[in-house]
């Protein structure tokens, strides 16, 4: 751990036994944390108030579906009242298309301990493998999975983890030219339909159109499965409770300390919600500019996938501390380019501070005061494009290839 602290803080070399026993390190401690909460939870008797607590909507909703009742997920107080009845807590609330209540079927079949451990353990498996088919290099992988986003996501019971999959397997896809398979992975990701602000026009700025076209082809077909199974009155709740999950946001119902987004990190500053929607938007206006910039000029899949995701997490004014897990690709990546073209000098040194500022979030269940909101994201999509506008101005003449 020592070795690479000092290679962060000098620039220098990154040796693989560094970077492999700083991760097991960090990821043990993970473990062993993770045991904890899940221990206080067992012996409390009072499972999802200490870990998983996400997952009890998740589970609720699926059972609720399961027994002949899809639109209760939509009925936030009768779906509170049923919270309340399961578990004890109540208020968790359902903001997600019936598509992702299609995907949630199987895990409702089970007792909610097994569907909570199957569900997080077969995301991370997915996770773990998406990210090895991105990342390539055994280095960047070890340092990805050492993130904190995802022992958050671990810990909250949601489904970030297969954000990443699904994200790390379409850019994999891309890269390897095989669109079709992209276009699957990125429609199955409707489920967080905020999430696919960038992605259509970054698709079509890439001249990605097969993967555009699979893409929205895989998104209809799940939203018409899920219309087949649920019913047309699922939709038309889901559609009715639109307004609530804005209403939520606005009104910080849900708090802005767990919130990574410019828009809940001027709310934590006292700011009015006018305010910071209006900067949130302008900053988006922004990020959307650079991504389609990037997409259209850039050759470099790695590069274009990073800033994509990157950028992704910095245009959501809802996205939550779990959703830091996304920043794995980014920064995995990020690894993998410095690794095989070497480092600029301050790179490893802010990818360390991008680590550590995910933990001043609300991702361990402790509120801080205020909290790193946007940072870590900004730090990535920033690394980014510095690497792209060096590519880009490098001089194309053989052996003038500029320093990266």
């Amino acid at each position: 751990m020592n070795g690479l602290l000092r290679a962060l803080a000098s620039g220098g070399e990154i040796r693989r036994e560094n970077v492999e026993r700083a991760a097991v390190i960090l990821i043990t401690a993970y473990a062993s944390l993770y045991g904890y909460f899940v221990f206080v939870a067992l012996t409390s008797g009072d499972p999802g108030r200490d870990v998983g607590m996400d997952f009890v909507s998740f589970w609720t909703a699926a059972r609720s579906a399961l027994t002949g009742n899809p639109t209760l997920p939509y009925d936030l107080v009768a779906f509170s009242q049923r919270q309340m009845e399961l578990f004890g807590i109540s208020g968790v609330a359902f903001f997600y298309p019936p598509s992702w209540l299609l995907y949630l079927l199987p895990f409702g079949l089970v007792p909610f301990g097994l569907g909570y451990v199957l569900f997080e353990a077969g995301t991370l498996a997915l996770a773990c493998v998406s990210m090895r088919l991105l990342v390539r290099r055994g280095e960047a992988l070890w340092l990805s999975l050492a993130f904190p986003g995802f022992l958050f996501c671990l810990l909250h019971g949601q489904n970030g983890l297969l954000s990443v999959a699904l994200f790390g397997f379409a850019m994999a896809a891309l890269e390897r030219r095989r669109p079709w398979l992209a276009g699957l992975a990125i429609g199955l990701l409707a489920y967080k339909p905020h999430f696919g602000l960038l992605l259509p026009f970054a698709l079509l700025a890439g001249r990605e159109y097969r993967a555009f076209a699979c893409a929205a082809i895989t998104t209809l077909a799940v939203a018409a499965l899920s219309w087949l199974v649920f019913g047309t009155a699922t939709w038309q709740a889901f559609i009715a409770q639109i307004p609530l999950a804005g209403d939520n946001l606005i009104g910080a119902h849900i708090s802005m300390a767990r919130m990574i987004s410019l828009f809940a990190w001027m709310r934590q500053a006292g700011l009015g919600a006018d305010t910071a929607m209006t900067a949130q938007v302008l900053f988006s206006v922004v990020v959307f500019v650079v991504v389609v910039a990037a997409w259209w000029r850039s050759p470099s899949m790695p590069l274009k996938a990073a800033m994509l995701v990157s950028g992704t997490t910095l245009v959501v004014p809802f996205i939550l501390d779990y959703d830091l897990a996304m920043l794995a690709i980014p920064a995995g990546l990020l690894i993998r380019l410095g690794l095989e073209e070497g480092f600029a000098p301050f790179e490893k040194t802010a990818l360390a501070a991008c680590f550590a500022l995910m933990f001043f979030s609300g991702g361990l269940g402790i509120v801080a005061p205020f909290g790193s909101g946007p940072l870590p994201a900004l730090i990535l999509f920033a690394l980014v494009g510095r690497r792209i506008l060096v590519a880009a101005t490098a001089p194309t003449s053989a052996g003038a290839a500029a320093p990266i």
